[in-house]
């Protein structure tokens, strides 16, 4: 059974306060002890997340998103801990992330789709949890 959460990415706030806020999609085990310290641990640099979010919608989430040369990877034939995107490894469209906007972190929890939803908030450094 699938745990799905959303992912996300909550930019510095502009000169009027307002902050860009892109998310995606994930369908496998988005508990806390699953995507929730697997982005804690293994998604602590700005680029990395960055490439996670421009990715898309995910089906799981593994410790890298990147796919090593020489390595075979895909939807139906899936590597260890290589993150599997709808987009790029089902050929899927329609999976780009979602963009918002929003002031301040007080509706933050109005992207919260699913059952968890992880933000990375730039200004911080820090992933947060709802």
């Amino acid at each position: 059974m699938a745990t799905r959460c959303n992912i996300g990415i909550f930019e510095k706030p502009n000169e009027e306060g307002v902050s860009e806020v892109r998310y995606i999609y994930s369908h496998w085990d988005g508990y806390p002890d699953g995507v929730g310290s697997t982005l804690k641990n293994h998604y602590t640099d700005e680029a990395k997340i960055r490439k996670l979010i421009d990715g898309g919608d995910i089906s799981s989430l593994g410790e890298e998103v990147e796919i090593p040369d020489g390595v075979e990877h895909s939807f139906d034939n899936q590597s260890e801990n290589i993150t599997v995107f709808y987009g790029r490894d089902r050929g899927e469209s329609g999976t780009e992330a979602q963009k918002t906007y929003m002031k301040g972190m007080t509706s933050i929890k109005s992207i919260k789709e699913n059952e968890y939803l992880y933000i990375y908030e730039v200004e911080s450094g820090e992933w947060l949890t709802f």
